[in-house]
């Protein structure tokens, strides 16, 4: 599936996202080696249970659709494994005025650093606006800080989308820098603030 990212910005183009065919046959795969397991292990009323709570599984993977898709804007000193938005429906993300979203990113460091610190840019026409943050410091938004090079983390943040923000498409650009101001990791996402 291809996603245009490009609104008012065309340094975006477009990505490409796995199809949720992929995650379908993932689970229905999951499914039957459930059901082949517990025959062999269970008596009968588990394994309906098992099979029941497996297909379960694969309706919630249907309707939660396609992951996030996202531009990686230049990771210098890490590497991206995902990025959440959360809730985050369709793209471009829905930002509900006065709401807050949650902000999963999971990434790998590669170099050692003492801290971290996020910068956020809000592209309006390809043109930066600083975004202030309630916590920039990386190190108290889950990440154990000195970063060791090799290493897997999980940053998590909050952020709110203020009732007085003018309603607008944008994209988002999220950059978490090292103690030498050099990207541990840079996405980039487009979204549309709304009144939902």
């Amino acid at each position: 599936m291809d996603v245009d990212l490009g609104g008012s910005d065309p340094g975006l183009g477009s990505l490409s996202s796995p199809g949720s065919c992929s995650v379908i046959r993932w689970m229905w795969t999951s499914v039957v080696l459930i059901q082949v397991w517990a025959h062999s292990l269970l008596p009968a009323v588990a394994v309906m249970s098992l099979s029941a709570l497996a297909v379960a599984l694969l309706c919630v993977a249907v309707v939660a659709g396609e992951p996030l898709v996202y531009k990686d804007c230049g990771c210098q000193q890490g590497k991206l494994f995902s990025v959440d938005v959360s809730p985050c429906p369709k793209q471009p993300c829905p930002l509900v005025r006065g709401s807050t979203y949650t902000i999963n990113v999971t990434f790998t460091s590669e170099e050692a650093t003492p801290s971290c610190s996020a910068i956020v840019h809000g592209k309006i026409g390809g043109i930066p606006v600083p975004f202030p943050l309630p916590e920039s410091d990386g190190c108290k938004s889950g990440i154990s800080c000195p970063l060791k090079s090799g290493e897997a983390y999980t940053y998590l943040t909050k952020m709110d989308i203020k009732p007085q923000y003018p309603k607008m498409k944008l994209v988002v650009k999220w950059e978490l820098r090292d103690a030498n101001n050099m990207d541990i990791f840079c996405w980039e996402i487009p979204v549309e603030i709304t009144d939902g």
